[in-house]
């Protein structure tokens, strides 16, 4: 009896210096949102399908047909930057509705409440939530990528019996593309912080998942439509040279700016009405998430649990 009593004294006393893993936090997160429908159901609405219906309309349309046979790297070209344009703004919309459940739910269902009381520190939880959002981002990206070149392949072969162009295209295509994926990738980073904060802020998944999806929209509205009426109303460029500073028109024109205006790379979107260079759009980007990610982790910090 002493012996069983000893042994279950042992046992209690390690288990009160177990601590969580931020590792173990990563893993548990991933291991969720892999379970959730949503996860699934929302990547084919928000991020397949969009790039499937692209490539359908592309196969109908009778001008992609007669530049597919008469200049097949041009096409093949503009066809992926479209392409890429299109999961840059879906994999958007997606990612801060994968943060909205992987925060949100957590407060609306009281489970965050169970988390803190067992000893995981707010901020590492907060901090292994964003990692994994992260991580699916870049999932959700070369998913993306694959499931684009994959339709702009069986588009070549239906209309050209051919893939070879893909062999043609020139070098500076390639340097361009691996600018645009990275670009895309600042973007997701900023996007997931986005819906962290918000999400944060409301504690809860209809709060988060609606201020969310309003902010780009919101962004893009109030600096394209509503800062150049105010400008013309007030007679005052100020208005107007505002927008260069607002984060949407910023990640909308950071490829092309990169690039540069010989890659026919298409905005998707409000640009800055300025003569912005490159790198301003991407310390711009950087910034916002410095303030997103610094706001997010001091409301988590400092606010007391009660859900």
């Amino acid at each position: 009896m002493n012996a069983t009593l000893t042994t279950l004294d042992t046992n209690t006393e390690q288990l009160q210096y177990v601590h969580p893993s931020f590792i173990g936090l990563v893993r548990g997160e991933l291991l969720k949102t892999s379970r959730r429908r949503s996860t699934w159901v929302v990547l084919a609405l928000l991020v397949l399908l969009p790039l499937l219906g692209f490539q359908a309309i592309e196969l109908i349309s009778t001008s992609s047909k007669t530049l597919i046979q008469t200049q097949a790297a041009a096409f093949l070209a503009r066809n992926v930057f479209d392409s890429m344009g299109i999961l840059r703004v879906m994999s958007g919309l997606y990612l801060l509705v994968v943060v909205a459940f992987t925060i949100g739910l957590e407060y609306s269902m009281g489970t965050i409440r169970v988390l803190v009381a067992r000893g995981v520190p707010k901020l590492m939880l907060l901090s292994a939530k964003v990692a994994s959002s992260i991580i699916i981002a870049v999932i959700a990206l070369i998913l993306g990528l694959v499931f684009s070149a994959i339709l702009v392949s069986v588009l070549l072969v239906l209309d050209n019996g051919s893939m070879a162009t893909w062999g043609s295209l020139a070098t500076s295509f390639w340097n361009a593309a691996g600018i645009y994926i990275l670009t895309i990738l600042l973007n997701m980073v900023v996007t997931i912080l986005v819906g962290t904060v918000l999400t944060v802020l409301g504690r809860s998944l209809a709060f988060g998942l609606t201020l969310s999806l309003l902010y780009f929209p919101v962004d893009n509205i109030g600096s394209s439509v509503v800062l150049p009426l105010i400008s013309v109303l007030t007679k005052n460029d100020f208005w107007r040279n505002l927008a260069n500073y607002f984060l949407g028109p910023n990640l909308n024109a950071m490829a092309s700016q990169l690039v540069g205006k010989d890659s026919h790379i298409n905005p998707i979107g409000s640009i800055p009405p300025g003569n912005i260079s490159g790198m301003y759009t991407v310390w711009v980007a950087v910034i916002y998430a410095i303030i997103f990610a610094i706001i997010a982790g001091f409301i988590m910090w400092k606010r007391d649990i009660k859900e």
